[in-house]
């Protein structure tokens, strides 16, 4: 998101940071927002630029987006509250595990994981939380580290 907020910035980069650091040498790649997410259908082509989004496909080498991301984080915003049409195509995508939804303005963390269907799980305070897609725990602390809430 162009133009963010302090908190905004300081919380996917506290994300990014432990994510690339975690996925070194592990065949997984780490993205910030610039590096596009494409969903596709038969129908159409949309593309996003999520906040993160780790990809884990050796053949997921397009040079201006991604679409086989197994983990989507986007931290919340007002332009970022069109997120029951994002999450409605990102479940498009076949690989996607995890979708990660962070509050700037409140320690809230919100995790939907693929199962059979899509099932919400909520951390806040001094909560612990696993992303299993890219096998790494996290703390809320660690997420909100210098933000001012």
């Amino acid at each position: 998101m162009a133009g963010g907020s302090e908190a905004h910035n300081l919380i996917t980069g506290n994300v990014f940071a432990k994510l690339h650091q975690h996925l070194k040498g592990k065949g997984c790649r780490v993205f910030m927002s610039d590096m596009k997410t494409q969903v596709k259908t038969d129908s159409q082509e949309n593309y996003y630029y999520p906040d993160i989004q780790v990809t884990c496909a050796t053949d997921d080498n397009e040079k201006f987006f991604k679409s086989q991301p197994v983990l989507i984080i986007e931290v919340l915003s007002n332009s970022t509250e069109r997120r029951a049409k994002k999450f409605y195509d990102y479940r498009k995508i076949a690989s996607l595990q995890e979708y990660v939804l962070i509050a700037q303005d409140c320690q809230r963390i919100e995790v939907y994981r693929k199962s059979k269907q899509w099932n919400l799980e909520l951390y806040q305070g001094q909560a612990k939380f696993y992303l299993d897609s890219v096998d790494l725990e996290l703390q809320v602390a660690e997420v909100y580290d210098e933000v001012k809430l």
